[in-house]
């Protein structure tokens, strides 16, 4: 049936797992392509340009040819519920699910490394996304009838752009942007032509127990499948008179390219099918819708330039039982730590004077991965697209202005701290009373399902605002350098949920064969 129109129910976005060169050689898989889960948005374009080729004696060209690597781009965004589209992405997100809730925020003896860390290593460099779309009127949630599906692929996307903000009356919410080499258009996850893939693909055509599916071409013919010994090929067959009943797809061409020669892969992939959800854990934690502003911390703490652990980084052997941190001092302001995080009216018997931190009412994260794209002669695309260093995180914190701290500007000048920030999000209490793990009322107690954490980050802007009407703000604006893949004390590191800490066995890495029909 013809569609009308498109809307948002209909639709879904994956994330290919088949990182590097493996993302055009290789097939993929059910499960080795990722579903990203609570999606508000996705935009994708492709832009060429053109050089016109002029002479004298004519206005116009007399041609316009490519000369440069079209453009094409993603960018989308979605809710953040835990760790998993992260993960799903190639980020390093560090946390066993069993030490969650007793852990540091700063992650401080935990071994972490940068999240970027497959980036710079460059192995989880490039992968393919796909945006499913399901027929008229119907939800891809759970929707298995791949004869109606369209499906738009972007072949060797690299992530050039990671933000996340959360603010008061909003939800938590991470953007992204994608580049891609190639864009195709599918309509149908039907086979296409006898022989259609290479051999790891047509070999998971069959089920474990040797049973080879039925599978329907593209004018839904039904295909009878043949096993040769010989070449471990299969081969179909029309069935006449066969009934449109207990069918599945044999999944459709890559829309990935071989960078150096511009040649289309000859892989194949098959989508999962749409899920409302990225796991059926015991804890429920994979399961939250989202997570929301309540269920947000910030802790601040500033680096000793004295202490060992301003230059090794903190968490190592080497400066456990330093005094390396204290709490911030950071003129004009005061900052929530994790020694004292305020939430009422400080006490007048605090040893700082009852000094009342800030009360924060939003932050902004995020980072860029901008790419040089590599060319050379004989070659029309790029045959690498290389992260420019140096790559910087940037944090910026709005604040309603409590009380005023002591401090002068000529003190940093002199003296210029480093700062640790923790952004720390828990899973929200819900009206069980405690039945199920992430279930506390307890802020301290709850299960952190996602932390942030910027170090060595240094105060590049502070400023104060008031009006007739509203209250006096200030914005503190913070940046840190990323430093290398293995590095522990610079740069962004998460931490948190993700379906292979938490233990889900339903998670597997590996390819699996297709289910019988």
């Amino acid at each position: 049936m013809p569609r009308n129109r498109v809307i948002y129910n209909s639709e879904a976005l994956f994330a290919g797992q088949k990182v590097g060169d493996k993302c055009y050689t290789e097939d993929e898989g059910v499960n080795s392509i990722k579903q990203l889960h609570r999606v508000q948005n996705a935009n994708y374009s492709f832009n060429i340009s053109r050089t016109d080729v002029n002479q004298f004696g004519e206005l116009a060209a007399i041609d316009r040819i490519i000369t440069d690597t079209p453009t094409v781009a993603l960018d989308f965004s979605y809710y953040l519920s835990n760790f998993a589209n992260e993960e799903a992405l190639g980020l390093n997100v560090a946390g066993d699910v069993a030490t969650l809730g007793g852990g540091d925020p700063f992650g401080d003896g935990e071994g972490l490394t940068t999240a970027l860390k497959f980036f710079l290593d460059g192995s989880k460099d490039q992968r393919n996304y796909f945006i499913q779309t399901s027929s008229e009127g119907t939800d891809a949630n759970n929707d298995q009838d791949d004869r109606n599906k369209s499906v738009i692929g972007i072949g060797n996307g690299f992530l050039t752009s990671y933000s996340v903000e959360a603010s008061v009356g909003g939800l938590p919410t991470v953007s992204i942007g994608v580049e891609g080499l190639n864009m195709a258009f599918e309509n149908g996850m039907l086979l296409k032509d006898a022989g259609l893939g290479t051999y790891d693909y047509q070999r998971s055509w069959a089920t474990a127990s040797g049973t080879i599916p039925k599978l329907y071409d593209g004018s839904k013919a039904l295909i009878s499948l043949s096993q040769n010994p010989n070449n471990h090929t299969y081969s179909g067959v029309a069935v006449q008179g066969a009934q449109d009943t207990g069918w599945t797809s044999s999944g459709v061409r890559l829309p990935s390219i071989n960078p150096v020669d511009g040649t289309k892969s000859q892989g194949v992939f098959f989508l999962p099918t749409v899920s409302g959800h990225a796991g059926a854990d015991t804890s429920g934690i994979l399961n939250l819708s989202t997570l929301r502003p309540g269920d947000v911390r910030l802790y601040f703490r500033q680096v000793e330039q004295g202490g060992q652990a301003a230059l090794s980084g903190y968490g190592q052997e080497a400066s456990e039982g330093l005094e390396s941190f204290k709490d911030p001092d950071i003129p004009g302001v005061g900052l929530p730590t994790q020694s004292g995080y305020r939430r009422e009216v400080a006490d007048s018997n605090d040893a700082d004077g009852g000094v009342q931190a800030a009360h924060i009412q939003s932050f902004s994260l995020d980072f860029g991965l901008s790419r040089t794209p590599l060319q050379r002669l004989g070659v029309k695309h790029a045959f690498s697209r290389e992260v420019d260093f140096p790559l910087t995180v940037s944090l910026s914190v709005d604040a309603i202005l409590a009380d005023l701290t002591t401090g002068n500007l000529a003190d940093i000048i002199d003296c210029d701290r480093s700062y640790d920030i923790a952004v720390e999000m828990c899973a929200p209490a819900d009206c069980t009373a405690g039945t199920v793990a992430h279930d506390l009322r307890d802020f301290d107690s709850r299960t952190p399902v996602a932390t942030y954490i910027v170090k060595n980050a240094k105060l590049d802007s502070e400023s104060f605002s008031s009006s007739i009407g509203d209250n006096k703000s200030v914005t503190l604006d913070f940046t840190a350098q990323i430093g290398g893949p293995n590095q522990s004390g610079n740069g962004l590191f998460m931490k948190g949920v993700t379906p292979s800490n938490i233990g889900a066995a339903q998670f597997a890495t590996t390819d699996a064969p297709f289910a019988t029909v």
